[in-house]
C-alpha cells in the first residue's frame, strides 16, 4: 500500500531471517510495486514458508490458513499465479462430474494472474491504465478442441475475465501469425 516510500536500498526482513534490499527495476518507478534482491534464489518452498494468500481488496482482513484451500480453484494444478480467477471458485468436482455426464465438452488454460489484477483503474482514459503482464499457457489439447470447434461453428465459451483475456491473447497472435493454432504450441 505504500509502495512509493519504499526506495531502492532499503532492507526488509522476512520471518524466517531472511533480508531483501528494494532495487531499481525497469517497469517499477510510478508504480506500486517494487523488486526485491535476495543473497540467494527464493523457490515455492520458501513462499510457503514466508508467504501470504494475497486477498482481494474487497476481501477486508488478513490471510488465514483455511484461505489456502477455500481461495482456490478445484482444477487449479500448476504454482506460480498471484491470485485465483474468482469466477471459476464457484465449480467443485461434482458440479465438473454434472458436466461431464451431460456431454459438455471443457477445456482449460492457464493464466498465471499478477498483482496487478488488484491494481484499481485511476486514470480518466482507460487506456491509459498500465496493465501488468501475465503469462499464460494454452495446452495442445485445448488448442485442438478450439481449432475443431471453430471449423465445425460451434460457440467456444470462456467462464470469467481470466479465461476470456488468454483467449483474447490467443486470438491476436493467430491474427498476427495467420490461420488457427499450430499443433505444437503452448505459449
Amino acid at each position: 500500500k505504500s509502495a512509493k516510500k519504499q526506495k531502492p536500498g532499503m532492507h526488509y526482513k522476512f520471518p524466517d531471517g531472511t533480508v531483501a534490499e528494494s532495487v531499481d527495476h525497469e517497469g517499477n518507478a510510478g508504480t506500486e510495486f517494487r523488486a526485491l534482491k535476495f543473497d540467494f534464489a527464493i523457490d515455492e518452498d520458501w513462499f510457503e514458508r514466508n508467504g501470504h494468500i494475497p486477498l482481494p481488496p474487497y476481501i477486508r482482513r488478513e490471510d488465514t490458513d483455511e484461505d489456502s484451500e477455500r481461495y482456490q480453484n478445484v482444477y487449479a494444478t500448476d504454482t506460480g499465479s498471484a491470485a485465483c480467477p474468482t469466477a471459476g471458485l464457484h465449480f467443485t468436482k461434482d458440479m465438473l462430474d454434472r458436466l461431464d455426464k451431460a456431454g459438455i465438452e471443457r477445456r482449460f488454460v492457464t493464466l498465471h494472474v499478477g498483482l496487478g489484477t488488484f491494481l484499481p483503474v485511476r486514470e480518466e482514459n482507460i487506456e491509459n491504465h498500465k496493465m501488468h503482464e501475465e503469462w499464460y499457457t494454452i495446452p495442445k489439447e485445448t488448442a485442438d478442441a478450439i481449432n475443431k470447434a471453430k471449423t465445425e461453428g460451434r460457440p467456444i465459451l470462456a467462464v470469467g475475465t481470466t479465461s476470456v483475456r488468454t483467449l483474447e491473447s490467443l486470438a491476436q497472435k493467430i491474427e498476427q501469425e495467420g490461420g488457427v493454432v499450430g499443433a505444437n504450441n503452448e505459449w
